[in-house]
Parts: structure tokens; C-alpha cells; sequence
């Protein structure tokens, strides 16, 4: 049953491959490899990261290949694939501090990319919670939450706000202030259930918290610290 059910999550399916990475950052990729990757041994160590990598993601957002459905295998390729370039380049820098004359200069892509590795991740990880399941075993009941989060004093959206639903951090806002959150169903009308909502971001006092048990949109205003 072990080996069924590990074969149902990870066998067989990837997500990324070595033409994804060379499709992604090729000119980077190959300008260092003669000196980051020894003995032309680099598509080997990247194949290794790729599988690592793809390890860690399945694991981290809890999911079988098999819920990858619609556009979220879309966006857990591209999650893999950042995963796997941010491990190439952060390689490449600390070759590029350890030679002589070399200067790091490949922070800022990290950044970005980790950026939105971290989004798609805990976006994919939000949707999945708790919904991950055996075969024969149903989803819960749930609803959609639609989330926006916006600067109170300039009226701009702000992506990369946290979602915290009762202290948890579930989700981050897209690049449009955005997101959409479901969330499983209370007893709202019974034993009088809801789920506490508050955003935070970086640059911004925490927002008010607001009580959520029913489906709709729903708009945190964050003030400027």
C-alpha cells in the first residue's frame, strides 16, 4: 500500500525538466557552466536538483500529481522550475564570490523568483489544504473567499500581502492585490462559526480583522507604517 500510494504522488510525472531551466535562464546557465558545473557534468546535477526540488514541493504543499488539474499544473510547473532556477543561481553566485575579481550580481533574480515560488507555492497550498485525499474519499464542503488587498492611501493594489485565516498564514496576494481563498464550510447559522481574516505586507500595518463564514469578496485595507 506504501509503494501505491508513493507512486500515486510522485512517480512518473514531472514537472520540470532540463529544457524547462534552459528555456528559463540559457544564456546564464550556459555562460557559467564551464566553471560551475564540473567536468561537463551539468545536465547530471541539474536532473538531480530537478527531482530534489520536484521532491520538496509535493511534500511542502501536500498533493498528488493526479489534483493537478485545470491550470494548477500549470502553475506547480512553474513553481519546480523556479525552484530549480533559484538553486542554479544561487550556485552560480557563490562560484562567482569565490574567484578573483568575481562580483555576485544575480541577487535581484533571486528575489524575484523566490517571490513567486512563494506565491504559487502557498496559493497551491491553500487551495489543497486539507483536500488532498485518498481515493475514495470525498472533498469537504467548501467556499471561495475573493480577497483584495488596498492602499488605503493611495488606492493601489498590494501584492504579496499575507492571508491569515485564524492566525495561519493560507495565501498571498497575486500581483494584481488579488486572490482567491477557499476555505471549508461552517456552521455558521447552527453554532454561529467564522473564520478570522487579517492581511499583512511588508511597509503596512496589519489590517483589521475581518469575520468570514459565507462565499463573496471581500476588501482589506492596509494603512502605510
Amino acid at each position: 500500500m506504501g509503494d501505491a500510494d508513493y507512486s500515486n504522488k510522485y512517480e512518473g510525472m514531472d514537472l520540470c525538466t532540463i529544457a524547462d531551466v534552459e528555456d528559463e535562464i540559457g544564456p546564464v546557465l550556459s555562460k557559467q557552466s564551464t566553471t560551475v558545473f564540473p567536468d561537463n557534468r551539468r545536465d547530471q546535477i541539474v536532473g538531480r536538483w530537478i527531482a530534489r526540488e520536484q521532491a520538496k514541493f509535493y511534500q511542502f504543499v501536500g498533493i498528488r500529481f493526479s489534483d493537478l488539474r485545470d491550470n494548477y499544473l500549470e502553475l506547480a510547473r512553474d513553481c519546480v522550475l523556479f525552484r530549480v532556477v533559484i538553486r542554479v543561481l544561487r550556485k552560480i553566485q557563490a562560484n562567482r564570490t569565490q574567484r578573483s575579481g568575481g562580483v555576485p550580481s544575480y541577487q535581484e533574480l533571486i528575489v524575484m523568483y523566490s517571490n513567486e515560488q512563494d506565491m504559487i507555492e502557498h496559493h497551491l497550498e491553500t487551495i489543497f489544504r486539507g483536500t488532498s485525499k485518498g481515493l475514495n474519499e470525498p472533498f469537504p464542503a467548501s467556499f471561495n473567499v475573493y480577497i483584495e488587498a488596498i492602499d488605503d492611501t493611495t488606492e493601489e493594489a498590494i501584492p504579496g500581502a499575507r492571508i491569515y485565516v485564524d492566525n495561519e498564514w493560507l495565501s498571498t496576494t497575486w500581483k494584481d492585490g488579488k486572490v482567491n481563498v477557499p476555505l471549508e464550510s461552517l456552521d455558521h447559522d447552527e453554532d454561529g462559526e467564522v473564520y478570522d481574516v487579517q492581511l499583512k505586507a511588508v511597509g503596512y500595518t496589519d489590517s483589521e480583522v475581518q469575520e468570514i463564514y459565507e462565499a463573496g469578496t471581500y476588501v482589506f485595507r492596509l494603512v502605510p507604517s
